[in-house]
């Protein structure tokens, strides 16, 4: 069973954390990662770091939702989002960003946008199923309130 979750500062404490999520951001960006704890807390006191747990604590997924202020009101940009390729397939992407959706309306926000990535086929399929569509801007939008 999978955990889901935001993250907090006192999280950067478990001793596996960071290091999970280095390796959820290596895959992401094809390179390696390195997350120092100061790194960690500002990216968590700024954004909801929403991660994937399994039963033993193990990070097999992520996603960030950074807020933006836009003139229109309160929205959100989601970055990130990456599973474990021992985890892909299995849902664990669609509990992430079923997730931070849920955080984003809680936090008032208005629109969602994420980055559209043709080299992420996977991705991009989850982002529609979830109502995403293209915009003019090369990215995907959401509209969570009008």
């Amino acid at each position: 069973m999978i955990h889901y979750r935001s993250l907090e500062n006192s999280d950067a404490l478990m001793s596996n954390l960071i290091g999970d999520i280095e390796r959820l951001l290596a895959q992401l960006n094809r390179r390696t990662v390195a997350m120092t704890l100061d790194h960690f807390t500002a990216v968590v006191h700024h954004s909801d770091l929403v991660a994937a747990f399994t039963e033993d604590g193990k990070a097999v997924g992520m996603a960030t939702l950074a807020p933006q202020y836009l003139p229109s009101g309160m929205g959100g940009r989601v970055e990130d989002v990456v599973v474990s390729v021992d985890h892909a397939g299995k849902g664990v992407g669609y509990g992430l960003l079923k997730k931070i959706i849920e955080k984003a309306g809680a936090r008032k926000m208005l629109v969602l946008t994420a980055p559209i990535n043709p080299a992420e086929r996977a991705t991009n399929e989850l982002f529609r199923k979830f109502g995403f569509v293209p915009d003019i801007t090369g990215n995907f939008r959401l509209v969570l309130s009008p």
